[in-house]
């Protein structure tokens, strides 16, 4: 029998959020069709309603309204789309609607990565929650290159939420690669039972690149909790640098458990 645990990094999870504040000027909109900001701000809030209530089906059909009410009123790019399609890719994540969900978060990443600043509420809960989703589905692999850029985008809040300003084409930030990736051992319980899983981690990286804080999501296999984390402590990155100044940063690294 051999054994595979495979693990990849990502950034940070859903939660409702309420709508960003709207910008003063406001796009004309045809004859018809809503034009005030307050009609996203209604939607929004009859989503958190809804994701309150349990009422999912509900919730993801005005969730994507509240997408394209923002995209016609703000721009396709601007932070009340964000916002929409962290709402959106949420409600998919509970209905575990990976599909879709994916869709969601992976407009969001590529609208973080065109407009790098402040993250936005809640942003790092919303892509913790994605990547439980991600992750926990064993029936297919992790999108290697979203979990990459996740990956990124955590590491650069991180750097963010410290003070630091970085520039469109973030050029003052250097470094954060995942250097070594230590197997964990399959823990005896699950091997006994045939188990599998995933442990997914909340990890600190201090200014040497070495983990330094391991902490597991609430989604995460408990059965595999241990051996991740003991595997999570031996990962090693380039270290994080800002204007060439080594910095802690914050991630999520994933260790999926299958037996072959």
């Amino acid at each position: 029998m051999r054994l595979l645990a495979a693990f990849t990094l990502i950034l940070s999870a859903f939660v409702i959020a309420g709508a960003v504040k709207p910008a003063p000027f406001v796009r004309q909109q045809p004859q018809g069709q809503p034009a005030v900001a307050e009609d996203l701000d209604s939607i929004n809030k009859r989503v958190r309603e809804l994701y309150g209530a349990k009422k999912y089906e509900e919730a993801a059909k005005l969730a994507q309204a509240a997408v394209e009410a923002a995209e016609r009123q703000f721009g396709p790019d601007s932070p009340q789309v964000g916002m929409a399609l962290m709402n959106l890719a949420n409600i998919l994540a509970v209905r575990r609607d990976v599909s879709k969900a994916r869709n969601a978060m992976t407009r969001l990443v590529a609208l973080r990565e065109k407009h790098p600043g402040a993250p936005l509420p809640h942003e790092r809960e919303a892509l913790e929650l994605f990547t439980c989703l991600d992750a926990s589905d064993m029936k297919e692999k992790p999108n290697v290159e979203l979990v990459k850029r996740i990956h990124r985008l955590l590491v650069e809040d991180s750097v963010l939420e410290q003070g630091y300003k970085l520039s469109p084409d973030k050029a003052e930030l250097k470094g954060g690669e995942l250097l070594s990736k230590p197997q964990p051992k399959y823990p005896g319980e699950a091997l006994d039972a045939r188990a599998r899983g995933a442990a997914i981690l909340r990890i600190t990286i201090d200014e040497a690149g070495k983990v330094v804080e391991v902490a597991p999501l609430d989604c995460s296999s408990q059965i595999f909790n241990k051996a991740g984390a003991e595997a999570a402590r031996r990962a090693t990155f380039n270290p994080t640098l800002v204007n060439g100044k080594p910095v802690r940063v914050s991630s999520v690294i994933i260790y999926r458990f299958v037996i072959q």
